[in-house]
């Protein structure tokens, strides 16, 4: 991270009604022609806001600071909001850079597919070495430059000593235990990339109607199966869509050799 505070630089708010109306403010920074994310949160009458949020906050707050020279975590900059000329709020801010999103292009020769998925298991693979359940995997939450990949938004993360109670996630991905009241763990977190993977791979996205309906097609449809060009890779969304918990916990170490093995 290179922003400078003492420099010229541009500000323009980019207006998310869905979580403005909890206090929650995203900014783009321009500097230098290089852009940049400001993510804060109101402090102010706190007590108006949804606490899911705040606590959210909180969380990824805490998670920056204490893993700012993490390989797999986007480089990032903790101000205090009053500093930012344009911006008229208090509190701090997580400052973070533009990155292009690693799931943005459709997948073009095998080669690369087969890089991009083990880049993708090896980063989430890297962030649970941490000892952290990510808890709201999803495709526009991995980013990418020339230096690496990176994980982003850790809102809903928690050390694995320290489990989050209730389940706020996104129906698309939840595993299925999760429809059965089970917290979240790394194994969900692999179910979740493996929706991500499985969408990109097809160019389709999944569909249900309503809540319960997401959770017939988890935890009773097999709907995984790839196109005949993407056979070889079916064995690791076998592994990451497993519809027993146990079983894919168990099987994430062959994840491992299988990525290993397959691709070089």
């Amino acid at each position: 991270m290179c922003f400078d505070l003492n420099k010229p630089y541009a500000v323009h708010a980019c207006h998310r009604k869905s979580s403005e109306k909890y206090g929650r403010k995203l900014y783009r920074l321009i500097q230098n022609e290089q852009q940049y994310w400001l993510k804060c949160q109101q402090t102010q009458s706190i007590e108006a806001y949804s606490q899911v949020y705040v606590e959210g906050w909180q969380r990824e707050f805490l998670f920056y600071q204490m893993h700012k020279n993490v390989r797999c975590v986007l480089p990032n900059q903790i101000v205090n909001v009053t500093q930012i000329n344009g911006i008229e709020m208090g509190g701090e801010g997580i400052l973070l850079p533009h990155k292009n999103p690693h799931f943005a292009l459709a997948p073009q020769n095998f080669c690369e597919v087969q890089q991009r998925i083990k880049a993708v298991c090896q980063v989430l693979f890297q962030f649970h070495a941490l000892g952290y359940v990510h808890g709201d995997i999803k495709k526009h939450h991995f980013l990418a430059d020339l230096q690496g990949l990176y994980l982003i938004d850790f809102e809903h993360s928690f050390h694995y000593s320290t489990a989050i109670i209730g389940t706020h996630a996104t129906p698309r991905y939840m595993a299925p235990e999760l429809f059965h009241g089970a917290l979240k763990t790394q194994a969900s977190d692999f179910y979740a990339l493996g929706i991500v993977i499985y969408e990109w791979l097809t160019q389709k996205k999944l569909f249900a109607q309503d809540y319960h309906d997401w959770a017939v097609l988890h935890c009773q449809c097999e709907f995984y199966t790839l196109p005949e060009v993407y056979k070889v890779l079916q064995p690791i969304l076998d592994i990451m869509l497993s519809k027993r918990v146990e079983q894919r916990k168990q099987s994430l170490q062959q994840l491992k050799s299988i990525l290993n093995q397959q691709i070089a």
